[in-house]
């Protein structure tokens, strides 16, 4: 789905790590809609359809994965404590450092016939 058409959800409970991916996430022209749990993220799946979607490690990432994959919505998940750089763990795209996060958004919107703007 092209960017101008849906946001991109942000899932994670820490306000400074989140508002560091929202900034990183605007800076590629896309809106984003942020949800600090679970409840939240799935209140917002329900109302909004979305390019995609950031969710940070956390107790629901899980549950919430489990929602935008049964809804065809393209996650990566950030977790510092990954071993390596990109991986793919039990189906999901796992990156372990922020720096990663908007390529890796933009390669998977991309993926799935999405466009995303370049900065510029």
């Amino acid at each position: 789905m092209p960017m101008e058409d849906a946001p991109i959800l942000v899932l994670c409970d820490d306000a400074e790590t989140a508002n560091a991916l929202v900034t990183r996430i605007a800076h590629m022209h896309a809106d984003v809609v942020y949800a600090p749990n679970k409840l939240t993220a799935l209140l917002r799946i329900s109302q909004f359809q979305f390019a995609a979607a950031v969710l940070v490690r956390q107790a629901d990432t899980d549950d919430v994965a489990a929602t935008l994959r049964a809804k065809g919505v393209p996650f990566c998940i950030l977790d510092t404590a990954s071993s390596k750089p990109v991986a793919v763990e039990s189906g999901q795209v796992v990156v372990c450092d922020m720096d990663l996060v908007v390529p890796t958004v933009r390669a998977l919107v991309t993926r799935e016939g999405g466009e995303i703007p370049s900065p510029g």
